[in-house]
């Protein structure tokens, strides 16, 4: 710890802001290189898949209407995240009902 805290101390203000921005800057550029990417699979193909490769189709991806185009990306961006976190709720649901059948907390 006494370590952890001299180390610290030999941080000036200014080399911590700026490791801190350049991080920003690197993940923040990831991030928006990642959401465009998904935005235009979802344009080639008018789906997108979350991580368990279930499709959402994406209705008004290539709308010319800005408005529905625009709800369009946003769902593309949102449902490969909600999408895969909902598989892994499911299989977390299984898995515990499963555990409780063998230790005989419920019965069927």
């Amino acid at each position: 710890m006494a370590n952890h805290k001299s180390a610290l101390k030999r941080i000036k203000s200014n080399d911590a802001k700026r490791v801190r921005n350049k991080y920003q800057h690197k993940t923040t550029r990831n991030a928006v290189r990642n959401l465009k990417a998904t935005t235009d699979k979802a344009k080639k193909l008018g789906y997108v898949e979350n991580l368990f490769g279930r499709k959402s189709h994406i209705k008004d991806i290539n709308a010319k209407n800005f408005m529905l185009r625009s709800f369009a990306e946003r769902q593309a961006i949102n449902a490969p995240i909600q999408g895969t976190a909902s598989e892994l709720i499911k299989i977390a649901m299984l898995e515990i009902h499963r555990r409780l059948m063998q230790k005989e907390f419920l019965k069927s």
